[in-house]
């Protein structure tokens, strides 16, 4: 089955209610800056995500796409989000509860280290573009203080960091995993690569060692 086209109106702006009413799904002012479209298209396939997650199915529930062994860590473990946009947000909430999986999100670099914290999430969901503190930055704090031999850290080291890029420009993965990344995941993100990056984080988790706080 089809999506359903989406409409993107350029050099206005007006009320969610009138453009609703004109069947248009968002709009841009001129001049359109890539970076703003491409958050905007985002968005739009977002919305369209998390409506098909949030639509009643018929018939029973589908099992669960992991190994016991998997399934049952994960349901254990309490997952961070740092992700900007309010849509990507609810999509990779939406998307990690299908999975199984107890996620929280937070906006940007700064409020992910004060949520690390408060509670020891052994995985972060790490958007590379947020204001305030991008995920560059909140990584490579985060395995300083993990390194750092004269302070206890407060979560359990080293903290699993899986990358949220939307691009896909070469060298860029290679970028996040210098940062002090473990892994990569593009957006818009879908639910069998989010499922995928989980099974890497399972497998790398049980070939080391974990310091306790």
């Amino acid at each position: 089955m089809q999506p359903d086209p989406f409409f993107l109106l350029l050099g206005h702006a007006r009320a969610d209610r009138a453009l609703q009413a004109s069947g248009i799904d968002a709009a841009l002012s001129k001049p359109v800056k890539q970076s703003r479209l491409f958050d905007c298209l985002v968005g739009v396939i977002g919305k369209a995500e998390t409506a098909s997650l949030s639509a009643p199915k018929h018939g029973t529930a589908p099992a669960s796409p992991f190994p016991a062994e998997i399934r049952e860590t994960l349901e254990g473990a309490r997952i961070l989000v740092a992700e900007d946009n309010a849509v990507n947000q609810k999509v990779a909430l939406a998307l990690l509860k299908k999975l199984g999986c107890s996620a929280e999100a937070v906006g940007n670099g700064i409020e992910a280290l004060q949520a690390l914290q408060r509670v020891p999430y052994p995985l972060v969901f790490m958007d590379c573009q947020m204001p305030e503190m991008d995920g560059f930055e909140a990584t490579r704090l985060i395995r300083r203080r993990e390194r750092d031999a004269g302070q206890a850290c407060p979560w359990l080291a080293p903290v699993h960091i899986i990358a949220l890029t939307a691009s896909a420009m070469q060298g860029d993965r290679e970028k996040c995993l210098a940062a002090g990344m473990n892994d990569y995941v593009p957006k818009p993100v879908r639910l069998g690569e989010l499922q995928a990056a989980l099974e890497r984080w399972q497998a790398a988790k049980a070939a080391q060692p974990v310091t306790t706080p």
